[in-house]
């Protein structure tokens, strides 16, 4: 009765769990003399899967269900020459370039394209009302390109508008080109500024990549006659399949310490660096 009592007890203590089953026999005197090994480990089993169902499951999928955090915050660039000298840009300027409907060649005048001489002495609305617009894109390539920044650009009566600048009379609405000049506001605050500086997101710029290039796709708006006029980068006639290198100007942006800045790259005969000023010449689209 005693062996059998033992043998129920060591039942009821084990239950399901894994463990080493031992019987205890007694000899015919009742001695129990003998050795018994008690195996004692220090190795830990795991009772439940809840701790690695929490971390390894859980705390994953709340992860995945929370929307990652994008910086849309934008940041100002300055326009340099180039990103080796780092000579900031004092001037850029753009001018627009209309085709002759009378022959071949480009008309650029305010008085070539609808103006009178009153248009601009009295800063009509059709005059001040008429801007270029330039349009920036992640690729040149229209087919999977995607617009992320638009710039408007206004007219600005500056100083050499007039035969001398104090004498307040206008120049010949025929010798005026249509040009749209920024200034930096601090070295010259009489200028116009909207459009020298450019606004960029600033997490798609690291510092130490390479510089990350936007693609200017420009056109003329003129409120006289309320006509759009796409621009190209090139002064002579194109055929349908060379146009497209032609419509875009490129850009570059980087970051350099705490600094982001911005060049225009040059095109030869069409955009120029002279001295700390940039001129990009633009031309309506002629296409043979």
């Amino acid at each position: 009765m005693e062996r059998k009592r033992i043998t129920e007890t060591l039942k009821q203590a084990t239950g399901e769990m894994s463990v080493n089953r031992i019987k205890i026999v007694l000899n015919a005197t009742g001695d129990t003399a003998g050795v018994m090994n008690i195996p004692i480990s220090l190795q830990s089993q795991p009772i439940g899967q809840a701790e690695i169902i929490e971390r390894e499951f859980i705390s994953k999928e709340i992860e995945k269900s929370i929307n990652p955090i994008v910086d849309y915050e934008k940041i100002r660039f300055l326009p340099v020459v180039d990103f080796t000298t780092m000579t900031q840009i004092n001037t850029i300027e753009y001018n627009v370039n209309i085709l002759n409907p009378a022959g071949t060649g480009y008309l650029n005048t305010w008085g070539d394209v609808g103006f009178t001489q009153d248009d601009i002495k009295f800063r009509r609305s059709k005059f001040l009302k008429s801007f270029i617009t330039l349009r920036f894109y992640d690729s040149d390539d229209p087919m999977s390109q995607n617009l992320v920044m638009v710039m408007t650009i206004f007219p600005f009566i500056r100083d050499d508008f007039y035969t001398t600048a104090t004498s307040g009379i206008l120049k010949p609405v025929n010798s005026l080109p249509v040009r749209f000049i920024l200034s930096d506001p601090i070295k010259n605050p009489k200028g116009f500024a909207e459009g020298y500086y450019t606004y960029y997101y600033k997490h798609l710029i690291e510092q130490g990549l390479a510089p990350t290039d936007l693609f200017m796709r420009a056109s003329f708006m003129n409120a006289e006659n309320g006509n759009s006029t796409n621009m190209m980068f090139a002064n002579t006639q194109q055929q349908i399949n060379t146009l497209i290198p032609k419509i875009f100007c490129r850009y570059s942006f980087t970051r350099l310490g705490d600094g982001y800045y911005y060049s225009i790259n040059d095109i030869a005969g069409i955009v120029s660096t002279t001295g700390t000023q940039k001129t990009i010449n633009m031309y309506e689209i002629n296409v043979s």
